[in-house]
């Protein structure tokens, strides 16, 4: 093989790899960021929390106005049993255990324990949002690290392609003016191949 064509052929090798190795490492940056956007989806997992902690908050308020409103009917009751024993002169000895039946105080134990449950239910909740939103922060700046670095691998591979490109048309103007000479001192500052490592 002459030496003008070997040395042409090996500048376009030198160029289809340079080439290649920028298209891989494109693939890579494309990929991560594509992770990135999936796992930014735990944002949405947040908005979720946010309904559900709406929605608890108004079932608890309804529970709530529930128990005070049996609370509110049986005290009017009661007032209106003591009026009807007054008035139809019955033995006071009867209230305790009419007061028994009604389970007043039953129904007071009960609502402190709705309340009691409907406050630990909330704090839970609260607590379980912080933790999703923590996760959520740590992921979102490591991946923006990993996209930073991606990014710069790619502008310091753009920048060797461009200065390879000037060589090799460098060296295509030696190859059309014939000076062989010239050409094989140009082939010793040409770079060595790379390879690309994968960014974690």
């Amino acid at each position: 093989m002459p030496l003008q064509e070997y040395i042409f052929s090996f500048g376009e090798l030198a160029l289809t790899e340079c080439k290649h190795e920028l298209g891989a490492l494109s693939e890579k940056y494309l990929h991560d960021k594509s992770t990135l956007v999936a796992e930014c989806s735990i944002e949405s997992r947040i908005e979720e929390l946010e309904q559900a902690s709406q929605d608890f908050e108004y079932s608890a308020s309804e529970v709530v106005a529930e128990d005070k409103e049996v609370l509110k009917e049986s005290a009017i009751e009661f007032e209106q049993l003591c009026r009807d024993f007054i008035l139809s002169g019955e033995e006071v000895t009867k209230l305790p255990e009419t007061i028994k039946n009604m389970e007043v105080e039953g129904q007071l134990e009960r609502a402190s324990e709705t309340n009691q449950q409907l406050t630990t239910g909330s704090r839970n909740l609260n607590n379980k949002l912080s933790s999703v939103e923590t996760e959520l922060m740590r992921v979102y700046v490591d991946k923006k690290e990993k996209s930073l670095n991606i990014e710069k691998q790619i502008s310091a591979l753009n920048q060797e392609l461009a200065t390879l490109r000037s060589k090799v048309e460098l060296f295509f103007f030696l190859f059309a003016n014939k000076k062989p000479q010239l050409m094989l001192s140009f082939l010793i500052f040409l770079p060595k191949k790379k390879t690309v490592s994968s960014a974690n």
